[in-house]
């Protein structure tokens, strides 16, 4: 005897069957500072069941982030990857920073990252690539733990993104 007639039984197997589905992300935010300076920064990406994949583009036009009268012009990308066993995020970019000394003189300071890769997954983040400031290059497998904390600070404007 046939307990479930064939149309039932083809309505479950639908159901059986793993979804696999892709989500496409996109996001724009624009950052306007009281001086008519903007960050705009975009993102794209897709969540999977698997992981995801992103890239972020973060443009400074004589933006402000503060009260000190700094400005910030430049770009910085941001891709990345994510999946069961880890999060690799890459940074690459160049921003200048500008600000006025005592004497009433300019001081510009460049951040450049070079396929900065900060890799996340098990006991902690291990990092590749290069970072330079002011002309200066490090390696950033051999950057200090205090040098660590004020890149992570530079890089902080991607929480908008």
């Amino acid at each position: 005897m046939n307990r479930f007639p064939p149309l039932m039984l083809l309505a479950l197997s639908l159901f059986a069957v793993p979804a696999v589905a892709a989500v496409d992300v996109q996001r724009d935010v624009t950052l306007t500072d009281s001086s008519g300076g903007t960050l705009v920064i975009a993102t794209q990406g897709a969540l999977e069941i698997g992981g995801s994949e992103s890239e972020t583009v973060a443009r400074f036009t004589d933006f402000q982030p503060d009260a000190d009268g700094r400005t910030v012009n430049g770009e910085m990308v941001r891709s990345r990857y994510g999946d069961a066993d880890a999060v690799i995020t890459t940074y690459d970019g160049l921003i200048e920073s500008e600000t006025i000394d005592a004497a009433g003189n300019p001081l510009i300071n460049t951040l450049l990252l070079e396929n900065l890769s900060v890799r996340r997954a098990g006991e902690g983040p291990e990092f590749s690539g290069q970072v330079s400031w002011n002309g200066e290059t490090l390696d950033a497998a051999e950057l200090p733990p205090r040098a660590r904390y004020v890149l992570r600070r530079a890089l902080r404007f991607f929480k908008y993104a």
